[in-house]
């Protein structure tokens, strides 16, 4: 069953990509949390449209729900009155995410992997969120937000605002294989307006 977080401060549970809650003091000294809040994605296939609705809270202009992303996506109009049709609840193919946030006034830059800790230390010192693409080692992939990074015990810690399971605080090593279930294929940076 997924974790959903629903306060506090995440930190690592031993062996565990999963999260406890403590108090702000516990996070190391170098933590960078954006000003974003996680939502949950609404349908077993959206988690590509939780993620965008995540940043989009950066912007008060816009509003909107994931099921109108999903009739933006697909081209379609009824993905607010029936969500979980098989014409609205699936994945959005990974070449059509760029053009997705550019819809909306963004200007990602999309890269066919993983990036270095440092870059995305500096994506996300500049409040600029980065979208990850992980491809299950069973098939099949999920999207997740990278919001935060933190050095704990001289280890690089990623703050994960995963839309299926919660907020996760997790090695930097343990994201680039996806929890451990597969592999980071795909990233997002530059997530901007």
């Amino acid at each position: 069953m997924p974790l959903r977080v629903e306060q506090g401060k995440p930190i690592i549970l031993q062996a565990a990509a999963f999260v406890a809650f403590v108090s702000d003091d516990t996070l190391g000294q170098a933590t960078r949390i954006n000003k974003i809040t996680w939502i949950k994605q609404e349908q077993t296939q959206w988690c590509w449209a939780a993620s965008m609705q995540m940043v989009f809270q950066q912007n008060d202009d816009i509003t909107t729900q994931q099921c109108n992303l999903a009739n933006v996506a697909f081209e379609l109009t009824g993905c607010c009155s029936s969500p979980n049709s098989s014409l609205c609840n699936k994945p959005l193919p990974i070449l059509n995410i760029a053009p997705m946030w550019v819809r909306y006034s963004f200007n990602p830059i999309y890269i066919n992997g993983l990036i270095e800790f440092t870059t995305l230390q500096t994506e996300l010192d500049n409040q600029r969120a980065v979208e990850i693409g992980f491809k299950w080692n069973g098939g099949g992939g999920h999207a997740v937000l990278a919001v935060g990074w933190d050095i704990i015990d001289s280890v690089p810690q990623v703050i994960i605002y995963d839309p299926w399971r919660g907020e996760i605080i997790i090695p930097y090593d343990r994201v680039k294989t996806a929890y451990g279930e597969g592999q980071w294929r795909w990233t997002w940076i530059n997530i901007r307006r």
